[in-house]
């Protein structure tokens, strides 16, 4: 009698089948949420990632496209990235790469008449020069 005591005892409080299962029930569904949240957290690093790569591609873009102005067209000749015979033009960011060239050109190399200040400085600069050049043909002693 006393066998059958310790198995009941055993299985209604220290090994209780309903227990375990709303014990795994439980684990389960926190594995899930845990699940789902380092989901998201990986989707938003995945897309802050995707922007930043696009940042940097677009700015070494720009850097290469203003070192290659002479490569667009002009009104007579057409340039390396317009070809006269294809449909087709080579694009970047869904823009064509003749006219990130032009853009990029007229941004950077816009002619700017010079102002006052440096013109007198020129002119100053040129006439201590000369004045330089006459100096040294007079003897001192």
């Amino acid at each position: 009698m006393i066998y059958s005591y310790r198995g009941y005892y055993s299985r209604k409080y220290e090994h209780d089948f309903y227990a375990r299962k709303q014990y795994l029930a439980h684990v389960a569904n926190k594995n899930e949420d845990v699940r789902k949240l380092l989901n998201s957290h990986h989707k938003e690093l995945q897309r802050q990632e995707e922007i930043r790569q696009e940042e940097c591609a677009r700015t070494e873009f720009g850097e290469l496209a203003s070192n290659l102005h002479h490569l667009s067209s002009t009104k007579t000749i057409p340039g390396v990235y317009n070809p006269p015979y294809s449909q087709l033009k080579p694009q970047a960011f869904n823009v064509d790469i003749e006219t990130h060239l032009k853009s990029t050109f007229k941004a950077n190399y816009q002619w700017r008449p010079a102002s006052r200040e440096k013109i007198e400085f020129f002119r100053t600069l040129a006439k201590q020069q000369i004045k330089d050049r006459v100096m040294p043909g007079i003897a001192t002693k």
